[in-house]
C-alpha cells in the first residue's frame, strides 16, 4: 500500500501529461478538418520537419557546447528557421499535393494525405541518418542505388 501512494501522484501526473498531448493532437486535427473539410495527417511530419530545421541552426552557430553569437539570438533563429520553413513546407503542400484534388472524391485527399506524411517521414531518415544505406543489388541490374541520394553507383 506504501508503493502504491508513493507512486500515485507521479503517475496520475504522467496520465494528464499524455491525455493533454492526446487532447492537443485531436484538437489539431479538428482545427485542420475544420477548415479545409479534409484530414491532414501529415501536420506531424511538418512539425518534425521544423524541428530538424531547428536543429540544424543550433548545429551551425552551436560549437562545442559554446554558442558562437549569444544563446537568446540562437533560440530565436531556431524558432524563425522552424516556423518559417514549416510554413513554406506546409503552403508547398497544399499547393502542389491537396489543391488540385480540392473538387474530387473525399479517398483521394486522404489518400494524399497518407502519401504525403509517409514521403516526409522516408526523407527525414533518408536526410538524417548517421550513415548512408545502400539497398542490395537486384538480380536484373548491376547498379546499387543510395538510398538518401537516389543516384546509381557502380
Amino acid at each position: 500500500m506504501d508503493y502504491f501512494l508513493q507512486n500515485f501522484p507521479q503517475q496520475l501526473i504522467n496520465g494528464l501529461e499524455t491525455g493533454s498531448l492526446y487532447a492537443l493532437v485531436a484538437l489539431g486535427y479538428t482545427l485542420v478538418y475544420g477548415i479545409l473539410q479534409m484530414l491532414n495527417f501529415a501536420h506531424g511530419d511538418v512539425y518534425m520537419v521544423g524541428a530538424f530545421l531547428a536543429t540544424g541552426v543550433a548545429v551551425l552557430f552551436v560549437h562545442g557546447g559554446v554558442a558562437a553569437i549569444p544563446a537568446a539570438v540562437v533560440v530565436v533563429l531556431m524558432v524563425l528557421a522552424a516556423m518559417g520553413g514549416s510554413g513554406l513546407l506546409g503552403i508547398a503542400i497544399e499547393r502542389i499535393a491537396y489543391r488540385p484534388l480540392r473538387d474530387s472524391n473525399r479517398l483521394a485527399p486522404l489518400i494524399t494525405a497518407i502519401g504525403v506524411s509517409l514521403l516526409l517521414e522516408i526523407w527525414s531518415r533518408c536526410g538524417s541518418a548517421p550513415a548512408r544505406c545502400w539497398c542490395q543489388q537486384m538480380p536484373s541490374s548491376r547498379r546499387r542505388w543510395l538510398i538518401s541520394a537516389a543516384s546509381p553507383r557502380q
